[in-house]
């Protein structure tokens, strides 16, 4: 695990040759995964210590969908950009590919476990700076994905903003869709 995070870092810090290994890794599907996956379940975890009703809490629309909404809607975001490169843009590349990149920068997300660890220990209450980590955590990976394009998909710097921002945009409505739909007029992304 120790390696995966590592290459995360070295993707962050745009690393072509590493980028270039994850993307043919078979193993870096699952693991990709995996970085996606920790940060929402841990926070669950942790936050739900936060409430008086304790683990309880999990289970509750406005606990359980508010921790992992972002990282459905990160994956969907990234689907969408990777099909659109490939459809309107005639870009080639291998969307599993492009997928474990991505999904191996999101390791910058691991940052608000800290928030909520904090939180737990009474630190600080960590809505805010939670908020504010996982906005970082999405412009990086968004980031990282229009040097994939430029790199990659040999798209135009135009085109690599276009798709990265019609990215970005998606991302936040898929969020804010899917919070009214499970979680109702409460769900609230960064305000």
């Amino acid at each position: 695990m120790i390696k995966e995070i590592k290459d995360g870092i070295q993707i962050l810090k745009l690393n072509k040759p590493v980028m270039a290994a994850v993307a043919v890794r078979p193993s870096a599907k699952k693991w990709g995964l995996l970085i996606l996956a920790v940060p929402p379940v841990v926070n669950l975890i942790l936050s739900s210590m936060l409430f008086p009703s304790g683990f309880e809490a999990i289970f509750s629309s406005f606990s359980f969908w508010p921790m992992i909404l972002p990282a459905l809607a990160l994956c969907g975001a990234i689907f969408g950009m990777s099909y659109a490169a490939e459809k309107f843009f005639k870009s080639s590349h291998n969307h599993w590919g492009f997928f474990k990149v991505l999904a191996y920068s999101s390791v910058f997300l691991w940052l608000t476990m800290g928030a909520f660890l904090l939180g737990v220990l009474g630190v600080l209450d960590p809505g805010e700076l939670y908020k504010l980590l996982s906005l970082i955590g999405a412009v990086l990976v968004f980031f990282v994905a229009y040097h994939l394009f430029l790199d990659w998909g040999k798209l135009s710097q135009q085109d690599a903003a276009m798709l990265v921002g019609i990215g970005f945009v998606a991302y936040l409505l898929l969020q804010l869709i899917l919070g009214r739909v499970l979680v109702g007029g409460y769900y609230r992304m960064y305000s």
